[in-house]
């Protein structure tokens, strides 16, 4: 007996990937309200550009920052916790990530397709259905937060420290030569104002 139901002819079966591409769609669009053509459309449209290095930066921008600050918008005026907790995730591994590209980035950016590898990357970070953020998070940044957390500490709270002196060495700075700087600043602007 055929495993194919007989509405549906055996050449017309849908491929694996095909059925897994859907599975997703229909969550896509069940949490995010946006017709499954339009989410393709704007998929189809930012790979293709991306492909051809044609608004790369910006495309990533888009899909990395844009659309997930849309989500966690929605997610803060939602009354669910557990999109709060993925999209919050989902920053700090944006975070990371962005802190990393931008000493590494210039190495990166040389293999091929960076963009489209880092455009799949972040989408598979905060997709609603892959919570890739939430696997990183938990697999990585967590216990390694929690394994230096003492260091961490020690070390925000001696830039803290070093900040408020040195706010207050400027503070003190100011106070001091106020009546210079003032006079400073009318001097310019007479000059300024003359010179016209």
């Amino acid at each position: 007996m055929s495993s194919v139901p007989a509405s549906e002819p055996q050449n017309q079966q849908k491929n694996p990937i095909i059925k897994k591409i859907d599975e997703h769609l229909k969550i896509i669009v069940e949490k995010t309200g946006i017709q499954g053509k339009y989410i393709m459309m704007a998929l189809g449209v930012s790979l293709f550009l991306t492909i051809i290095g044609f608004l790369d930066k910006y495309i990533t921008c888009l899909v990395g920052i844009l659309l997930p600050t849309f989500f966690s918008i929605k997610a803060i005026e939602s009354k669910e916790e557990d999109d709060d907790k993925l999209w919050l995730t989902y920053w700090t591994i944006y975070a990371v990530f962005s802190f990393l590209d931008l000493f590494a980035g210039w190495i990166l950016k040389i293999i091929p397709f960076y963009f489209i590898i880092k455009l799949i990357f972040l989408v598979w970070c905060f997709m609603p259905n892959t919570k890739g953020a939430v696997i990183i998070y938990d697999k990585v940044i967590k216990p390694f937060f929690l394994k230096n957390q003492n260091k961490f500490d020690k070390i925000v709270n001696k830039l803290m420290e070093k900040t408020k002196k040195a706010g207050e060495i400027a503070k003190n700075e100011i106070n001091k030569n106020k009546e210079k700087i003032t006079e400073a600043g009318i001097s310019a602007a007479d000059k300024i104002l003359k010179s016209d």
